[in-house]
C-alpha cells in the first residue's frame, strides 16, 4: 500500500492495482504502468483521477514567464493531477515523478481556489511588459491562480489547450 500522499508520501502502481482499467496514456503518447487513475491513501481509495498535464516550472520565476536567458537548472518537470474525492471535492495536486516511477505530491489545492487561468496567445498586449510576457510564454505558457499565480509551461500548445479546456469543464461541473 502507498504512503499517505497528504504528507508527501509516494504513490505506486501497485497501490492502485485492481482499480485501473488500463494504463494511462500521457500526453505525448507514451503509456506507463506507474500512472494512476485512482489515488490511494493507506489502501483506501479516496480520490479518483480525472486528468493531468506534464509541466515545467521555473523556481526562479514561479508566477511569470521566465526570460529566455533564465538558468535552465531552475526548471523542474512536474505533473499537475486533477482528482475528485468521494465527497465530490475536486483537488489539483502538483507532483514530481521519482526515479523509481512513483509520484510524490508536494502541493495540493482545492479546485474552489481557482480564480483565474491566463493564456498569453491571442491577447493584444497593452504595454511593453505584457508584450514581453507574451513573447516569453509563447504558445505553451499559462498562469493558473490558486490563491496566488503559478506560471507553468506545457510540453506543447495542444496539451496546454486540452488541459485548460478540461479544467474549465471540471470547474463548471463540480
Amino acid at each position: 500500500c502507498s504512503s499517505d500522499l497528504r504528507s508527501g508520501g509516494s504513490l505506486t502502481a501497485a497501490s492502485a492495482r485492481g482499480t485501473r482499467t488500463a494504463p494511462v496514456r500521457y500526453p505525448g503518447g507514451h503509456a506507463t504502468d506507474c500512472a494512476v487513475q485512482q489515488l490511494t491513501f493507506g489502501c483506501t481509495v479516496r480520490e479518483s483521477y480525472i486528468t493531468h498535464i506534464r509541466i515545467i516550472e521555473d523556481a526562479a520565476y514561479p508566477s511569470s514567464p521566465p526570460p529566455p536567458t533564465a538558468n535552465p537548472d531552475a526548471k523542474k518537470p512536474r505533473l499537475i493531477i486533477v482528482a475528485v474525492r468521494k465527497s465530490g471535492l475536486v483537488r489539483m495536486h502538483k507532483a514530481r515523478e521519482n526515479v523509481n516511477g512513483t509520484f510524490s505530491i508536494g502541493k495540493t489545492w482545492p479546485l474552489d481556489d481557482l480564480s483565474a487561468v491566463k493564456i498569453y496567445t491571442g491577447v493584444t498586449p497593452t504595454n511593453a511588459e505584457e508584450e514581453q510576457q507574451k513573447q516569453w510564454a509563447g504558445s505553451i505558457g499559462f498562469t493558473v491562480t490558486l490563491g496566488k499565480p503559478y506560471y507553468w509551461q506545457a510540453n506543447s500548445s495542444k496539451e496546454k489547450q486540452f488541459f485548460i479546456a478540461s479544467l474549465v469543464k471540471i470547474y463548471t461541473k463540480y
